[in-house]
């Protein structure tokens, strides 16, 4: 038995009451934990739906609500300029605007120096950029 501060036992009735407290307690922890499963599942089941269409950098983006301190990948660059060069400037802030993971135009600029890209005309516009090191099939 518990001896409280001043040297007596807790009643009866306050056994009852602090049992009734813990389990309370145990019983949300036990629900609280049943709701982080649960959400960590659900996160899971969207990165790996929408990993067809983001590349990582971009699901952490979404994830993270920024992309402060990470460089954008060389994939994510080219769709990047694709979507720019096909929509212009202000089409192009307009899907950034809807909350679409993509770089700035800045960015878009910048990287560009570093970038060989070649421009072909067939019977449609088509755009196609390479990066060193990106195979095709992953643009």
């Amino acid at each position: 038995m518990i001896v409280d501060d001043v040297g007596e036992a807790p009643t009866e009735t306050e056994d009852s009451v602090n049992n009734v407290q813990l389990g309370q307690l145990k019983t949300k922890l036990k629900n609280a934990h049943h709701k982080i499963s649960r959400l960590e599942n659900k996160i899971k089941e969207m990165e790996e739906r929408y990993s067809c269409i983001f590349s990582e950098d971009q699901l952490k983006f979404v994830k993270y609500g920024n992309h402060r301190g990470e460089e954008w990948s060389d994939r994510t660059i080219n769709k990047g300029l694709k979507l720019y060069m096909t929509c212009g400037a202000k089409g192009y802030e307009e899907i950034r605007r809807q909350g679409l993971p993509y770089p700035s135009i800045r960015t878009l600029q910048h990287r560009m120096h570093a970038m060989k890209y070649e421009i072909l005309e067939d019977d449609e516009y088509k755009v196609t950029l390479k990066a060193d090191g990106i195979p095709d099939n992953d643009i």
